[in-house]
């Protein structure tokens, strides 16, 4: 159903956006949300403590369709499902057209630089995680403050690193030759594309509000995965019925659809 959606959609296929987001476990008593006995699920955080499960999803950017997703326990840290996540994505599509992949600071490690590079031939753009060194907070700050003061943005990671000192770049470890292999060239692209990653937060709130993935009614881990994968099937399934009823304006909308 994706492949047909995705193949009408100009741009699709170029940017994937990686994003998680956690799922309250349902318990019959407080109990036993406190002493950890729903099947799968553990204390984790995501916007403040939790306890239930993390849903993890491959968007593509530019038809906000959820192409790829997994369930992991609560506590499970973002960098380690990474690798599953896209090696599910790798097996189901054609990454030939594919630019980068874009991912907010949990998934920002070397170890998924090198694995998204050798998996799908493209760079993995993350924001950059400052509690990793404060080298990497004084990037953050760096490109930051570059960005807010051009208001129009820039035409190309060369033209942004122009603006930076020389100095700056010579600490950073730019030199001729090596520019585009430079975790401050990776970070200056991935702010140049930040706003691709909003549709990921779209596609959340629709498989929440229109698939009750907020609500899962379901204690067994395979029956709570089950709806978390029928959700973005039922997701997909609507597009593609807006897409074959030529109404372009609902794709994004199913509860107006139905």
């Amino acid at each position: 159903m994706c492949g047909e959606l995705l193949a009408d959609h100009d741009h699709a296929g170029e940017f994937v956006v990686i994003d998680g987001t956690h799922i309250a476990a349902w318990a019959n008593t407080r109990e036993e949300i406190e002493n950890g006995d729903v099947e799968g699920a553990s204390w984790g955080k995501h916007e403040g403590s939790f306890y239930g499960y993390k849903v993890f999803l491959v968007v593509d950017a530019a038809s906000e369709l959820p192409v790829a997703i997994t369930m992991e326990t609560g506590k499970r840290n973002d960098t380690v499902a990474f690798e599953p996540l896209i090696e599910e994505f790798d097996e189901r599509y054609d990454t030939e057209n594919l630019q980068a992949a874009l991912a907010d600071a949990g998934f920002d490690s070397q170890g998924n630089r090198e694995f998204c590079q050798e998996k799908l031939d493209c760079p993995l753009l993350t924001a950059i995680n400052p509690r990793r060194s404060s080298s990497l907070k004084k990037i953050r700050d760096d490109i930051k403050q570059l960005f807010e003061e051009r208001d129009d943005g820039f035409d190309s990671p060369y033209e942004a690193l122009e603006e930076l000192p020389q100095q700056l770049l010579q600490d950073y470890g730019v030199e001729a030759g090596s520019v585009e292999e430079t975790y401050i060239f990776q970070a200056i692209k991935e702010r140049m594309h930040r706003h691709l990653r909003a549709g990921v937060e779209r596609v959340f709130s629709r498989l929440k509000s229109f698939t009750g993935l907020d609500r899962v009614r379901a204690r067994k881990e395979n029956n709570v995965e089950t709806h978390v994968v029928l959700s973005a099937v039922a997701l997909v399934a609507a597009s593609l019925t807006a897409h074959r009823h030529d109404k372009p304006g609902l794709i994004r909308s199913p509860g107006r659809l139905i």
